[in-house]
């Protein structure tokens, strides 16, 4: 009780699947690659794509409706 309840906590849960590795090569393969480059007839990331190079790389199935895709961003520094 007292003070320490009131300290952030991880939420209870699975550990993430998505580890800083795996950002770091979505973001190397989104950056410095194009669909075009792996048999793709479209030069625009999709979400579909990322999931299915994610379960291909990584054997992590993610939902291509997933919020973590959905939202993955690079700013200018191309970092997530």
């Amino acid at each position: 009780g007292g003070f320490d309840a009131l300290q952030s906590k991880m939420p209870p849960g699975a550990d993430p699947l998505i580890t800083v590795k795996i950002e770091e090569w979505i973001k190397n393969t989104i950056l410095d690659s194009t669909p075009l480059k792996i048999c793709y007839d479209t030069n625009m990331w999709t979400c579909t794509i990322i999931a299915y190079l994610l379960k291909q790389e990584f054997n992590i199935y993610v939902s291509y409706k997933s919020k973590y895709i959905s939202y993955l961003s690079l700013d200018n520094t191309g970092s997530l």
